[in-house]
């Protein structure tokens, strides 16, 4: 943060998480004043979470999010609505805030466009039955895998650090390929050698 002290940007970072979290909120604030437990968030994740049967697959899937949430929550069983719906606006929150670092100011050069970005997003996503649970908290958590794999790609077309544990990754002109316009001819994915 060139300029600022930790304390002003850690600030800012908070009251933008607050302002994140309230727009998420106020689109259905039930889930605040009155939580529920929501298909599997209750039915098997906190159940199993409760009886000790934790980390089984559910329907092909492991879902380690709603499982460590419903954990979290077993712990408080009185609260465990609260606690799994407060999981499931901080998953949020985060993610927005993720965007708005500075890390993604190769994608749009702006905080203050970013910003909008989430604001849009946040208000934008008005679907009552993946807003504010764990049970579909995969499309949120795609999004931020989306994320991270951008800012990896910009990390490495920027000559920033690089993961050893990539295996086949586009690299080099992947971000300037963005920013052309989907042009892909001269774009080839180069793949790690294990060996």
């Amino acid at each position: 943060m060139s300029g600022k002290s930790f304390a002003e940007g850690g600030a800012s970072t908070f009251v933008l998480g607050a302002v994140f979290a309230g727009l998420y909120v106020i689109r259905r604030p039930d889930m605040v004043f009155y939580p529920q437990l929501w298909a599997e968030d209750g039915g098997f994740f906190l159940h199993a979470a409760l009886t000790g049967k934790m980390l089984r697959e559910f329907n092909g899937y492991f879902h380690l999010a709603p499982q460590a949430a419903a954990w979290l929550a077993s712990l408080v069983p009185r609260y465990a609505p609260h606690v799994i719906t407060a999981i499931a606006v901080l998953i949020h929150v985060l993610t927005g805030l993720y965007f708005v670092s500075p890390r993604f100011a190769f994608l749009l050069e702006k905080r203050l466009h970013r910003i909008l970005m989430v604001v849009l997003f946040t208000l934008g996503h008005t679907c009552w039955e993946t807003r504010g649970n764990m049970a579909n908290i995969q499309w949120l958590l795609l999004v931020l895998l989306a994320l991270v794999v951008a800012d990896h790609w910009n990390a490495e077309t920027s000559g920033g650090m690089r993961s050893p544990s990539r295996s086949c990754l586009p690299r080099g002109r992947s971000v300037r390929w963005f920013r052309r316009g989907w042009d892909c001819s001269s774009w080839r994915p180069r793949c790690a050698r294990s060996g």
